[in-house]
């Protein structure tokens, strides 16, 4: 069974889905890439997991680190979940880049797998990676805001460039618009 909630934050309406136990999307509501399937049976309830999601936004929106303690499900590709699994490692006050990411992302496979000579392994598209950013199915925790374009720039968030400004100010990330 699929669960739906909302949370009225700072930023905006967010939306929720998840099982009792398991966060699978926390969104913007009025984002244009929808994490879930609406086709679906989806239940209108407040789960535990829902709580726990509740308890940390609303920390973080008061200023703290919170950590988020309860378990995330991704129905996602292989190589966006190694992009969610670096944006989970950045933290708070902090930012990477599209290309750093890109970049850590060549390393990763480059450890794993020390035989590999494909010049795919070389280079990879800083486009490939904001692909996968911007369809992040659970923002905020897992913090696709904190990533910006070369130098600093402000680019492209599902939520919304004001919603990400607001987000990275929260945060005291720098930013150039």
């Amino acid at each position: 069974m699929i669960y739906r909630w909302h949370y009225l934050s700072a930023v905006g309406d967010l939306t929720m889905t998840g099982t009792d136990n398991t966060l699978t999307s926390l969104y913007f509501t009025s984002q244009k890439h929808i994490p879930v399937s609406l086709d679906d049976e989806i239940i209108d309830k407040e789960t535990d997991v829902f709580v726990k999601v509740k308890c940390y936004l609303n920390s973080y929106f008061k200023g703290e680190r919170p950590e988020f303690s309860g378990k995330i499900e991704f129905h996602t590709t292989p190589f966006r979940k190694q992009v969610y699994e670096i944006l989970s490692s950045i933290p708070y006050g902090k930012s990477l880049t599209y290309g750093e990411i890109a970049k850590k992302l060549i390393e990763n496979r480059l450890i794993k797998n020390k035989s590999i000579e494909n010049n795919k392994l070389k280079a990879m598209s800083a486009q490939a990676v904001g692909n996968a950013v911007g369809h992040n199915p659970v923002c905020i925790i897992i913090p696709c805001h904190r990533v910006l374009g070369k130098d600093g720039a402000l680019t492209g968030f599902a939520g919304g460039l004001e919603a990400k400004k607001k987000l990275l100010s929260l945060e005291g990330i720098k930013y150039k618009e």
